[in-house]
């Protein structure tokens, strides 16, 4: 069994835990959140498509999530269902004032 590293940008609505937070302004004044957390994590790949690049990963607990390989996976053609993966991810929120909540009615 063979070991790769798979990276991921994965834009999310929650980090699990924050590594950076940047609050500012926008041009109206309003405020502004950024918050970005990198992790790693071990898993295994359960089924590749080579055509579309998305593959299937199963973690320990057994859960399994779909994600498609950018560019920046190298040797993707050698990964094969079986072999072990690393996949590192980076988690963004993003949040800005879009003004007052409609009336619910």
């Amino acid at each position: 069994m063979k070991k790769w590293i798979v990276a991921v940008l994965a834009a999310t609505a929650m980090a699990s835990a924050i590594a950076a937070t940047e609050v500012t302004k926008t041009a109206e004044g309003a405020p502004s959140v950024l918050v970005a957390d990198r992790f790693a994590s071990d898993y295994e790949a359960v089924a590749v498509d080579q055509a579309t690049r998305k593959v299937t990963l199963k973690a320990a607990d057994g859960t399994t999530t779909s994600i498609v390989a950018g560019p920046a996976v190298r040797n993707f053609s050698q990964i094969k269902a079986g072999d072990q993966v690393e996949g590192k991810f980076l988690q963004v929120l993003a949040t800005g004032d879009v003004g007052p909540a409609p009336a619910r009615k």
